[in-house]
């Protein structure tokens, strides 16, 4: 223990911890020496106050510490992890979404997103500039055992996959003929259901969603993404086009299988 200490301060390691452990030991001996043998510290007068004095210098090495290190916890944070939100993400995004023209989805199989978003969705389709594109992983039992062995035993609801599949065809088919709505099938699991609303315009935002295991919950960790946040921002948009590029076209048609086979 001792060594290591020793270590530390020849390199210049946490020196406010040991200097503050230092100038505690000397402010406990004094108040021993004072209180058994007062004799010995008659050279240091208003030895109370001088203490007193040195528990504040203590306290104030302390405060100084804390804050160097919670500086230092931030800043790694910061550089290192995104910044989640604890938020109940569909009523958030709700507001939001009605004033989109624009939007981009990559997720599993979105059930709640196309149904809780029915009418909204198609109140921005209506518009004769809206663009919304969908990624969607394909639900065709053909890949299921594929995918499962690249998802390691994560726990994937492909039955949601086609029901979301068959809502988008018949309660969207129009606005998939007009060109305004576009989804494609990935053989790749996201880890975020990622939202990307009017990227282009100053106020483009994005949700970026943790997915979880059979959790329910409305509210859950959620980053929100804005233009300002520079590299996060870019990165997501190039995972779009990515996955977009990969993708193949769903096709609504009743008598052929639901998307087209991989390349």
């Amino acid at each position: 223990m001792f060594l290591r200490a020793w270590e530390e301060i020849k390199k210049g390691k946490n020196m406010m911890l040991y200097i503050t452990f230092l100038i505690s030991v000397l402010a406990t001996l004094l108040s021993f020496l004072g209180t058994i043998w007062p004799s010995k510290v008659e050279w240091i007068p208003n030895l109370t106050n001088f203490i007193d004095t040195v528990i504040l210098a203590v306290l104030a090495l302390f405060a100084v510490d804390f804050l160097n290190e919670r500086r230092l916890r931030e800043k790694f944070k910061e550089e290192w992890f995104p910044q989640y939100s604890w938020i109940n993400i569909e009523s958030r995004m709700a507001e939001r979404l009605k004033s989109a023209r624009k939007i981009k989805l990559i997720a599993i199989s979105p059930l709640h997103f196309i149904r809780g978003y029915e009418e909204i969705l198609k109140g921005i389709l209506d518009h004769e500039h809206a663009e919304i594109k969908i990624i969607l992983v394909n639900p065709d039992e053909t890949k299921t055992q594929a995918i499962n062995l690249i998802a390691r035993g994560r726990h994937i609801n492909f039955t949601h996959g086609k029901q979301v599949l068959d809502d988008i065809c018949t309660k969207f088919e129009n606005y998939i003929k007009k060109g305004r709505l576009e989804v494609k099938l990935i053989n790749y699991i996201p880890s975020h259901i990622v939202t990307i609303l009017d990227e282009e315009r100053n106020d483009g935002i994005m949700y970026a969603t943790i997915y979880s295991f059979g959790q329910e919950d409305p509210s859950r960790p959620c980053s929100i993404i804005t233009r300002e946040d520079g590299k996060k921002y870019d990165f997501f948009l190039r995972e779009f086009k990515l996955l977009w590029g990969q993708g193949i076209n769903l096709v609504c048609n009743k008598k052929e299988k639901q998307g087209e086979e991989m390349k």
